[in-house]
């Protein structure tokens, strides 16, 4: 009976920190793991990258196909952006079809950043073959990097929708790296 309690105990534990679909961390989870990689950069004088990815129209294949397909998709999307990533970085799933990552301190960041982000476009552009059909999707991507685009984490986040919103209004499968011009096109 006791062993059944620690169970239950460690499901709630997960199910408060870690998405029951991808598996990614949750918003509170994720929250105390950037703030650990901001007090990181600080020590090692390293700028880290903070990248939004939004699916385009997601909401159009959960309506169309069903949300067993936008499931399977959110999943295969996780696994993808592992691969497309650093190994250190963190990702998590912020909603329906936002994930973010944050990508660990480096001398060579805004270079990783790029990277990352054409490495995500190119792996996410590949069909999904779902359990019964293949479908694609499209993605945009806002970059803010640490200690440019600010150095608080509300600072970064906003930064990086800022670059997202500009992304998204240059097309499909792209990517902005916020510039503080940004903020007047709001």
């Amino acid at each position: 009976m006791r062993n059944i309690k620690f169970l239950i105990v460690d499901n709630e534990v997960v199910d408060r920190y870690y998405d029951g679909l991808t598996g990614r961390m949750r918003r509170q989870a994720f929250k105390n793991r950037i703030l650990q990689a901001l007090a990181d950069a600080v020590e090692s004088h390293f700028p880290f990258a903070i990248l939004l990815i939004d699916l385009d129209n997601f909401k159009t294949i959960n309506d169309s196909w069903g949300h067993v397909a936008g499931d399977e998709m959110l999943i295969e999307t996780s696994k993808r952006l592992t691969e497309a990533l650093p190994s250190k970085s963190i990702i998590t799933r912020l909603g329906n079809d936002d994930f973010i990552a944050v990508l660990p301190p480096s001398p060579d960041s805004l270079a990783h950043a790029e990277t990352g982000a054409r490495k995500i476009i190119e792996l996410l552009r590949q069909p999904y073959q779902l359990s019964f059909d293949k479908l694609s999707i499209n993605v945009n991507i806002g970059i803010a990097c640490y200690p440019t685009a600010g150095c608080t984490l509300a600072a970064l986040f906003e930064c990086a929708d800022l670059a997202l919103t500009s992304a998204q209004k240059r097309g499909r499968d792209t990517y902005q790296f916020y510039q503080e011009n940004l903020c007047e096109v709001r």
